[in-house]
């Protein structure tokens, strides 16, 4: 094989099957539940999203000579990355050579398949070449996707598609389906308000699903601000609510501060948009009889929601507190657990997960795993400060993630994660690979080499 070339654009732009998997990457992410039940576990059972990365290698095969190099910026990211891997590949390795046990080994096993499968997705999304017609076409598939994903979510929420049906090719009960047995379970238990779509039996990651592929649409579009944004923005907000996930609506919410701020108009525009788009769903939803009964589901979902604001009472935290203290205690049981952590995936052995992403990865690898993970992050929101243009979506999109990450685990591989990681990783990919960007890239190095001059 030859070496990689910095690919120019002469007339079409290659790698054009690559390409072409890339979008029905990002098109997958509308469908996240199992296709089939095949595989060792529940949690490997293959999604749209796996068969999507499987044709994404293919193609990385048949366009090999076409690929270009990446960004600087993308580079950097992936240095990072591998450094990444490798270290949870040395903890993982430790904690097999000197606890290894069975719940432990199972999720650690689980999560560095998934970081490998992640990284690798990036790998391929960052030697693609992307012009403005490709970037433009993305945008469309992130619209359509974005679409689906919300309409999923509003469907189920309101029991126009019961959840049992969503998961019917499924095998039914809880010692072979796992937590996928959810939608049946709460289907056949009469419970209304359950929008999880076809995204995931976990609300949180429902949740930050559209969230994810809205702040990447904002960056595909280019624009400072427009009123699509602003509807986008609003339907996303109702998506979160009808989750019922306190974290991702509150993160919506505080996007949409952040995006809106110095633009009353869109911000009363947005408001209009998501009263409007409740109010439609509430009089044509056909499975609820009344429009009594589809207010009261609703106002349940506004009651919960409402805690958000009263988090200083620890009832309204879930448990989490408790959980909190839990593992701060057991990380600090012994001297060395502090510095090197438990290994790789050994937090379940002792208890529940940290519902916490920073107390997770000092819970598991110690202060050493938790420095380099804000270091990484600290890293792409540089670079994307530096390439994005106003109102910085991805940016500010990954500042939000990262600020209610202190409530859940969205940036570790578990199960009820999905895909996130890897769509965030292809969104990152995609943001700092545009010409855009790569523009951005070349005027900082030439200034740079003025002053050096």
């Amino acid at each position: 094989m030859k070496p990689l070339a910095n690919v120019e654009f002469d007339g079409r732009p290659p790698a054009r099957l690559l390409y072409f998997g890339l979008c029905l990457y990002l098109l997958s992410q509308a469908y996240l539940i199992p296709l089939v039940a095949i595989g060792p576990s529940w949690t490997l059972w293959p999604t749209l999203t796996d068969l999507a990365t499987v044709l994404l290698g293919l193609m990385l095969l048949l366009n090999w000579q076409e690929l270009r190099l990446p960004s600087v910026l993308n580079q950097r990211t992936l240095v990072l990355l591998y450094i990444l891997v490798a270290g949870c590949l040395l903890y993982y390795a430790g904690y097999l050579a000197f606890v290894n046990k069975e719940v432990g080994a199972t999720n650690g096993g689980y999560a560095i398949f998934r970081l490998v499968q992640f990284v690798v997705v990036y790998w391929i999304v960052i030697h693609i070449p992307l012009d403005e017609p490709r970037i433009r076409t993305l945008r469309r598939i992130v619209d359509l996707t974005l679409i689906i994903t919300c309409a999923g979510i509003a469907l189920t929420y309101f029991g126009t598609i019961p959840l049992s049906q969503v998961v019917a090719h499924l095998p039914q009960g809880f010692e072979s389906a796992g937590p996928w047995y959810r939608y049946t379970q709460l289907d056949r238990l009469g419970y209304e308000g359950i929008g999880w779509g076809f995204v995931s039996y976990n609300h949180a990651y429902v949740a930050i699903q559209p969230f994810t592929l809205l702040v990447l649409r904002m960056h595909l579009s280019g624009q400072k601000r427009s009123a699509t944004h602003t509807l986008f923005l609003a339907l996303v907000i109702v998506a979160c609510f009808l989750t019922n996930s306190r974290t991702g609506f509150a993160g919506s919410v505080l996007f949409a501060l952040l995006y809106w701020i110095r633009k009353p108009l869109g911000l009363a525009l947005g408001v209009l948009f998501a009263t409007s788009v409740v109010l439609a769903l509430l009089v044509f939803m056909p499975s609820i009889s009344s429009i009594s009964a589809q207010t009261d589901t609703v106002m349940k979902s506004l009651q919960r929601q409402s805690t958000v604001v009263n988090l200083e009472e620890s009832e309204n935290l879930s448990g989490r507190t408790d959980i909190w203290l839990d593992r701060l205690t057991r990380a600090f049981g012994a001297p060395w657990r502090g510095w090197i952590g438990g290994g790789f995936g050994s937090a379940r052995d002792s208890g529940s997960i940290a519902h916490n992403v920073y107390l997770h990865v000092f819970f598991e690898t110690g202060i050493f795993g938790l420095l380099f993970m804000l270091f990484l992050f600290a890293h792409i929101l540089f670079f994307l400060y530096r390439t994005e243009s106003s109102p910085r979506p991805l940016f500010w999109g990954t500042a939000v993630l990262l600020f209610t990450s202190f409530t859940n685990d969205y940036f570790y591989p578990m199960p009820f994660n999905g895909h996130f990681i890897g769509l965030y990783l292809c969104a990152i990919g995609i943001a700092l690979a545009t010409p855009a960007a790569v523009v951005a890239e070349q005027e900082g190095a030439r200034t740079q080499c003025l002053g050096n001059t």
